[in-house]
Formats: structure tokens, C-alpha cells, sequence
């Protein structure tokens, strides 16, 4: 309550009632008429219609203050807590509200405000009985609790000015206090709800839960619960709330279980949120995919064991797959004596493979073979390594012997600790057959288990931040450091197909966007680039521009199903950051010459 406490002060004064009105409301009368003069960008929007306290007074919140009618002496005005703008004799004036103009009746000489004179208090006479009397019993003084808009405007987003996200912020808190006022004693401790801004996840998880609380209270109540929306909204978290959101709408009973699950109460990560969340959300219902079968949800939601670890939701991503894409793989897969028994390790990693590569019912079901490793790095620590194919023992070493040395090098190369504890590559192929990194499984063609490849993709763990052509020139400058040139890495020379199309610099290449052309042409152009640049800053200052880089994005990007490529500024921005104050007219030469972005002049 102390935090509470220092909210109240400066609503004593600028708030009269703590009655909260619909949300639909108007100005009328006085209060339009100085709100017109003032000016609707510094009175604001109506919080609440104008209603009167006891004293025949009338008040009327907005968003930028409040609105005041003295009946006593027919006194309009506005104050934003700070200034007062009033309806004076002479027209509309300003001051600020520690002083006050002669003609107001609490006026003291020099603008102050007079003190009151106190009403002397009568002496009563003493009577020759005495006559016993009870102790009077004190009245308890209760503080008036705030409402959530009312410590909403006492924080610094509210008093620097309200922009759109702030506007429907405000609205929604209002529809919180007057449908859900149960809900202030947590997200009265949300810190961010109060600091210096208001992003658009933030405001979006308010509407979130305006909205279902006035429909769902049970439900939203597990929502303001969780312990993890109160430090602050990351982006997976807010979708994580709007598909809860979706699986109430189709599934209440879900829904509740699903809320209140050990692994979403403890604290929510991007992959429980993505791999989680969201896949369970969509089996029990999801208005972009016809499937709306809480039942097989609650069944896949059963797999996830407390604690849990990434490989248990990756299977929940996978059983989503199947589902779309081979239903009737996945319920023949339900009816497998070594599924109903319980899923061991290889099992469960059999299956993310599976679902990952869309394998249907005709594949699903035949004998397989999992070669694994585990190795302890100097930074990430233990990691573990697995290959699900369909060949033979031999290839199965070779695969894993790649993947250790690969794992170990990317590690060594960034100097950052490696970024998961899982790897598994596959030489399964469903409806496609190619090199490919799908984020919780690497899938290669049968005749691509080399350490080329296999180089390459697992540098995508890192280099899966920026603009095609980073992503691409960047893995293709890892493989070539470790397999092909042993640290002395070249320029290439670029395709002549990308020249006969036009394709002269990375920004031809952005512009193009897809196609063979395209393809082809993003690895070694992007190659050139990152070794003519590494060349004009800097071997240390280039790889410190990357690891920025892979900081900012890199975990988001490696496992966020929702979020799309950097721009080509942020890259740019990024390398002149980190470039020696000396060489940085070389570094934007680079980009002038290489890429041709309207932003580097």
C-alpha cells in the first residue's frame, strides 16, 4: 500500500469522486463550451460524463485532467493538476495552481492563496452536576483506494502528453475499473503499466484483458495472475495472451487448463510461448485453421512434462504439423502401443523430426535410426546432438562427428554461447527434399551429409538475424573459414547471372525479393560483402558490429515463428556503430559501392 499511497496525492486535488462512468460520454453545456476555448488537444477526451458531488458542485474527468463548476460562486475550469485554465471576467486565463487572480474569493495579497481563518470553537460552560458520558469513539479515516485510470494519470506517459496506444491504454483501464475492479490488486503492480511510455504490445495485452474480463471474469482473472506479465511485455508475450485469448473463445475449459499449467505460471520463455502456447491454442480452435478440437489439444497439452525443457514443446509444434498436414498420420500415431506407453527421449525426437519435415502416414510409420552425442562447450556447456535418418550406421558417425566439430567451431567463431541445448538434423524429407534450417530441426537431402553443409546450417543458429543476404553471406563465410579455406576467406567472384538481371548490388538483390535469381545470388554477393567489409574496419570491430547485432535479434529470430527481417538500415546502422571513428568513411564506401541503400547517403 505505500506504493499506492504516493499516487494519491496528487489526486486529491484533482479528482473529486472515485465513482468511474461508462465509457460513452460526452461534454455539455460550461464544460464544452471551456474545453472548446482551451483546446480539445490539452483538456482531452471524457473519461466520464459530468455528474455532481453532494456540495451541487460538477466534475467531469478527462484525459487530460479534470473539468470543475463551483456552484458557490459560478466558477468554471480545467486543471491538468499542475496549471488551471479558467473562466474568468475578463475571458479565458491561465495560472498555475499555487497562485490565484484577485478576483477569486481564496486570493491573497501577492497572487498566493489566503489561508482560511479558523471558525472559533465555542467553550461550553461548566455545570455544577457532572454527568457521566461514554469516551467517544473514534471514526476511522479510510483512504479511498485509486482506481487503475487514476494511478494510470498519475504517471509520466499520462502527464508528457497521450498519444494513440496511450489514448485506447487509458479507455481500456477505464472499462477494467468499472467491469473488473477485482483486477486492480495485481495490475496495480504491473511496473510498466505506469513507467514512461506505453508500446503497442503493452496497450494491446490491456485490451486483451478489457475485453475478456467483462465477458470471462474466471478466466481473465488466471491472466492478471500470472506472475511474469508484471515485469514488463515482450513480444511472444503478447501473443501468448492473445492466443489465450483464442482458446477461451472456442474452448473455455481448455483455456482454464491451459492457463493454469505449471510451465505457463512459473515464467514464460519464447519457445513455451511459440511452441507452447501457441500450437496448443490453435489445435483446440483458431479461426485461421479449421481444426477446433480442444480434446486432441488437452491430449498433446498431456506430453508436456513439469519441468520442461525445448524439445518437450518442439513436439508439440510437431503433433501440430501432423495434424495439419496428416491427420490421419496422427491419429494412427495415437494408436501406437509405444506412443500410448509413454514416449522415451529418441522417441520424442523421432517425432520432431517427423512433424518438422511434414513426413505423411505412408512415411510416418517406417523403421528409422537416431545417432546422438552430447559435448560440453566452454560457453553454452552441454548441448545435445542428434541425427534421425534413414541410412546407414556409418553415415550416422559421419553425421554426428560434422555436427560436434560444426556446434564447437560457430561457438569459437562468435566467441557468444552457442544458443541452444538441442540440435537435430534430419535426412527425412516430407513434401520437400532440401538444405534447410526450420528453426527446431535442420533438414539436409541424403547426399548433403558433409561438413559443408552441415557448417553452414548450424551457423544459421547465429547468423539468422538480419536481411537475406547477411543471413546466407554470412553461414557461407563460416563454412568457408572452417571447411574450405582454413581462416583466409576470399572474395568470390559474383554469378554473371546476377549482373545479366540486373542485380549490380545488394540493393537490386533486396528489391527483387525471390526467385531463382535471387537465390542464387544471395550467397556470394552477401560473401563479398561481409569480406570487403571485414577488410575496411577491422576484423574486431566487424565482429562486434555482428555480435550487436545477434544480441538485439539473434534469440527472438532463431525460435519466433511472428517476427520478420530486420531492415537493411538496422545492419548499416549497426557496422558504422562499431567502426573505428578513422575508418568509417571506408565502412559507408563499402556500403556505397556493395549495397546502394538509399540510406547510406
Amino acid at each position: 500500500m505505500k506504493r499506492l499511497a504516493a499516487f494519491l496525492g496528487f489526486f486529491l486535488f484533482l479528482l473529486f469522486s472515485n465513482s468511474v462512468a461508462a465509457a460513452e460520454c460526452q461534454f455539455v453545456l460550461g464544460f464544452k463550451t471551456i474545453r472548446d476555448l482551451i483546446g480539445h488537444e490539452t483538456v482531452g477526451e471524457c473519461l466520464e460524463n459530468e455528474h455532481h458531488g453532494a456540495n451541487g458542485d460538477a466534475l467531469q474527468k478527462t484525459t487530460g485532467g479534470q473539468l470543475v463548476w463551483r456552484k458557490a460562486d459560478n466558477f468554471t475550469a480545467f486543471t491538468d493538476g499542475y496549471r488551471s485554465w479558467i473562466s474568468g471576467p475578463n475571458g479565458l486565463v491561465q495560472r498555475l495552481n499555487s497562485e490565484r487572480f484577485p478576483w477569486e474569493a481564496d486570493y491573497a495579497p501577492g497572487g498566493g492563496i489566503a489561508t482560511p481563518t479558523p471558525t472559533p470553537t465555542p467553550v461550553a460552560m461548566a455545570t455544577s452536576v457532572p454527568v457521566d458520558s461514554p469516551t467517544p469513539t473514534a471514526t476511522p479515516i479510510v483512504e479511498p483506494i485509486p482506481t487503475l485510470v487514476e494511478l494510470a494519470m498519475a504517471s509520466p506517459w499520462y502527464r508528457d502528453g497521450l498519444g494513440g496506444s496511450e489514448h485506447q491504454t487509458l479507455r481500456a483501464l477505464l472499462k477494467i475499473d468499472k467491469s473488473n475492479p477485482q483486477f486492480f490488486e495485481k495490475m496495480s503492480t504491473w511496473a510498466w503499466l505506469f513507467d514512461n511510455d506505453m508500446t503497442g504490445d503493452e496497450e494491446r495485452v490491456i485490451w486483451y484483458i478489457a475485453d475478456l474480463g467483462a465477458r470471462m471474469p474466471q478466466f481473465t482473472s488466471n491472466i492478471v495472475a500470472l506472475p511474469w506479465l508484471a515485469d514488463g511485455i515482450e513480444a511472444w508475450e503478447r501473443r501468448a495472451v492473445s492466443f489465450l485469448k483464442d482458446a477461451a473463445e472456442n474452448s473455455l475449459d481448455f483455456a482454464i487448463e491451459l492457463v493454469t499449467a505449471p510451465w505457463v505460471v512459473d515464467g514464460l520463455t519464447l519457445v513455451e510461448s511459440e511452441y507452447g502456447i501457441v500450437q496448443l491454442a490453435t489445435l483446440a480452435g483458431n479461426s485461421f485453421i479449421e481444426i477446433g478440437r480442444p480434446e486432441l489439444a488437452r491430449r498433446v497439452m498431456g506430453l508436456i512434462p513439469y519441468p520442461s525443457k525445448d524439445v518437450d514443446f518442439f513436439l508439440v509444434y510437431a503433433l501440430r504439423d501432423l495434424a495439419l498436414y496428416s491427420p490421419e498420420g496422427l491419429e494412427r500415431l495415437f494408436r501406437q502401443p509405444w506412443f500410448r506407453d509413454g514416449l522415451d527421449e529418441e522417441e520424442r525426437i523421432y517425432l520432431i523430426a517427423a512433424g518438422g519435415t511434414r513426413l505423411g502416414a505412408d512415411q510416418l510409420f517406417k523403421p528409422y535410426s537416431i545417432a546422438s552425442s552430447t559435448i560440453a562447450l566452454p560457453q553454452a556447456g552441454v548441448v545435445n546432438l542428434w541425427f534421425v535418418h534413414r541410412q546407414s550406421a556409418r553415415i550416422g558417425r559421419v553425421a554426428i562427428a560434422s555436427l560436434e566439430r560444426a556446434v564447437q567451431d560457430n561457438e569459437q567463431f562468435w566467441e557468444i554461447p552457442f544458443p541452444v541445448n538441442d540440435v537435430i538434423l534430419t535426412t527425412l524429407h516430407g513434401p520437400y527434399s532440401r538444405n534447410i534450417h526450420l528453426r527446431h530441426v535442420i533438414q539436409v537431402t541424403p547426399r548433403s551429409v558433409e561438413p559443408v553443409v552441415i557448417h553452414h546450417e548450424i551457423a544459421h543458429y547465429y547468423f539468422r538475424t538480419g536481411p537475406t543476404w547477411l543471413d546466407e553471406g554470412g553461414a557461407t563465410y563460416v563454412e568457408e573459414f572452417f571447411v574450405v579455406s582454413r581462416g583466409n576467406v576470399r572474395r568470390q567472384a559474383v554469378p554473371t547471372i546476377c549482373r545479366q538481371n540486373g542485380v549490380n548490388n545488394l540493393q537490386d538483390l533486396v528489391e527483387l525479393d525471390s526467385g531463382p535469381v535471387w537465390n542464387r545470388c544471395r550467397y556470394p554477393m552477401g560473401l563479398n560483402f561481409l569480406v570487403t567489409l571485414r577488410a575496411a574496419m577491422g576484423n574486431e570491430a566487424w565482429l562486434s558490429a555482428l555480435r550487436a547485432i545477434y544480441s538485439e535479434f539473434g534469440y527472438e529470430r532463431i525460435f519466433s515463428i511472428s517476427v520478420s527481417d530486420i531492415d537493411d538500415e538496422v545492419v548499416y546502422r549497426a557496422f558504422m556503430e562499431h567502426a573505428p571513428k578513422n575508418l568509417r568513411n571506408e565502412v559507408r564506401d563499402v556500403f556505397r559501392r556493395l549495397h546502394g541503400g538509399p540510406f547510406v547517403d
